[in-house]
């Protein structure tokens, strides 16, 4: 091989080196938010199904039996508690003024009925 060829062949695999470079940036961020997206955040990280053995296995007959033993005998406590009043809000002084105001809407209610009439307190 000449000086020439080999100096194509070295610019030719360097552009191939470029091309697999970026393929691999490529990849690595695919990856990476695939990753992500199985771990999750920490609080909703996948926990395997594996069993510790301090902790019982909800369908399997042997906490029955377990739970059977431990159970203790139990007392009922009874006692009266007395209900605090509740007396509302307080009323307002007499001496503020009282305003009666009516807001009526901009538009046409002929055909409505007014609630304060038909809904009044005797």
């Amino acid at each position: 091989m000449t000086y020439q060829e080999l100096l194509k062949k070295n610019e030719e695999n360097s552009i191939f080196i470029k091309n697999l470079k970026a393929k691999n940036a490529s990849l690595q961020a695919q990856l990476d938010q695939l990753v992500k997206l199985i771990n999750g955040f920490k609080s909703e990280r996948f926990v395997s199904n594996e069993v510790s053995n301090e902790q019982f296995n909800l369908f399997s007959d042997t906490n029955q039996e377990i739970e059977a033993s431990e159970e203790e005998p139990s007392q009922t406590i009874t006692y009266n508690r007395k209900k605090k009043k509740h007396h509302g809000r307080n009323k307002l002084p007499e001496h503020l003024p009282v305003k009666e105001v009516i807001i009526e809407p901009k538009e046409d209610t002929e055909d409505l009925v007014k609630l304060e009439k038909k809904f009044q307190k005797p």
